[in-house]
């Protein structure tokens, strides 16, 4: 699926981050207006207090799932390339009691099985295991030290350092029983939410008609500079990944000497926010977003869609777009995703079958058209989720070390690993060309 630079497409929603947390502070003040801008803001990131998605798609019923109890994923895809069919199909069970998550992973081609490859990830390592590898299970310790990388698949020390916390930080949301986000986790933090209370009090609001075809406001929030230094500071202190995964300099290039973070909302006439705007006159940075919902006649469905644009000057850095569409009739999602800066595209088409009450959903889709600079594919497929018990273990079998193994364990393993695929593709060339 089609995903935007993770850094540039969540920096407003970080930038944001600093004022949407304070929300508990400020409830009890709904007719002031400070009050009436953050909480549109706090809204308008809030997919869970989203209407369509709650009404059409259950969000919050499989949300709740999601937290409470272990899901499995199954889903497959289908091209045909000179006209034989290369099929990858996956099946994703996390365990949330051994908190452990178990992928498997297969390719066929001309309807004949490939390769078939296993993934066991625990709290420290992720094991592999594969009729590829017989008795051998490779595995990575992602959580160790993986300087013997450095260099190899184009990555230094620091790029192996952030792909080891992102995918620790994925990990650990995947297993993770708690239904706080993480700018709840933010607000616990005492130093944090310290910053929050004095960002709130010295932080102005100006509120005015706002001249967009909705006939709303306008609200300019200012969040003075001293603020959110001493906020950016207390968070690379106590939360250095978001320094080490770049976010603490994002946001930074966004908080001038003179005003500080200067966030612009525009709000339609029943207080729905539309867009977001934060720029930096001093440097040229600015960030924007809108967003629109529409349901459709007689409740049939609804129609969404998001646009986001990073720029400094005349030069872009994200000019992204994503929409879908859902209609009841005929139970069809189309969902559509551009990023013009990267070239990347994504277009599907899937029929919904939603059972709320027993807790699963699926979808089939149609087409997905995916285009990434010269890459293109056409797609069809299929998604199905649940939500139950599936648990999961570590494999049995020989264990070899992938970054610090031993440089005869390796041999061993990569002699293995060509006498399987030998066999594989002499298989199937067989069973193709009709042998």
């Amino acid at each position: 699926m089609y995903e935007w630079n993770k850094k540039k497409s969540l920096v407003i929603a970080l930038m944001v981050a600093a004022i949407l947390v304070i929300i508990g502070v400020i409830l009890f003040q709904k007719n002031d207006k400070k009050a009436e801008a953050l909480l549109g803001a706090k809204e308008y990131f809030t997919l869970t207090e989203d209407k369509y998605f709650n009404e059409y798609f259950a969000y919050k019923t499989f949300y709740k799932e999601s937290i409470k109890k272990d899901t499995v994923m199954e889903g497959k895809l289908q091209e045909k390339v000179a006209g034989v069919t290369i099929e990858a199909s996956f099946v994703s069970n996390i365990d949330k009691k051994n908190k452990m998550v178990d992928n498997q992973w297969s390719i066929g081609l001309g309807g004949m099985p490939f390769a078939t490859v296993k993934t066991i990830t625990d709290q420290d390592n992720v094991y592999f295991v594969s009729d590829l590898f017989q008795d051998k299970v490779p595995y990575i310790n992602y959580t160790g030290d993986m300087s013997a990388w450095d260099g190899k698949l184009g990555l230094n020390n620091r790029n192996i350092r952030v792909l080891q916390k992102g995918y620790a930080g994925l990990f650990d949301q995947m297993v993770s029983t708690n239904s706080y986000g993480s700018l709840e986790m933010l607000w616990d933090n005492k130093t944090l939410s310290y910053d929050f209370i004095q960002m709130y009090k010295k932080l102005t609001v100006e509120k005015s008609k706002s001249e967009n075809e909705y006939g709303g406001y306008q609200y300019t929030i200012v969040i003075p500079t001293e603020d959110m230094n001493n906020f950016l500071a207390d968070l690379k202190k106590e939360f250095p990944e978001y320094e080490s995964q770049g976010y603490i300099n994002i946001i930074s290039k966004f908080v001038s000497t003179e005003q500080g973070l200067v966030i612009e909302e525009e709000m339609d006439k029943n207080g729905k926010v539309i867009s977001l705007k934060i720029e930096n006159k001093e440097n040229g940075y600015c960030a924007q977003t809108e967003k629109s919902a529409q349901e459709k006649e007689g409740k049939t469905g609804f129609q969404e869609s998001l646009t986001l644009n990073i720029t400094k000057g005349e030069e872009s850095y994200v000019d992204g777009q994503c929409s879908i569409d859902y209609s009841t009739e005929d139970n069809k999602v189309y969902f559509s995703a551009t990023e013009k800066k990267s070239g990347c595209m994504v277009d599907c088409t899937a029929i919904l079958s939603l059972k709320a009450g027993e807790k699963k959903f699926s979808l089939v889709f149609d087409d997905i058209k995916f285009k990434l600079g010269d890459v293109k594919l056409d797609m069809t497929g299929n998604l199905q989720m649940a939500y139950g018990d599936y648990p999961a273990s570590v494999p049995g079998g020989d264990k070899i070390d992938l970054v610090n193994g031993s440089e005869e364990d390796m041999k061993e393993l990569n002699s293995q690993i060509k006498k399987s695929l030998g066999g594989i593709v002499s298989g199937a060339l067989s069973s193709i060309l009709g042998f």
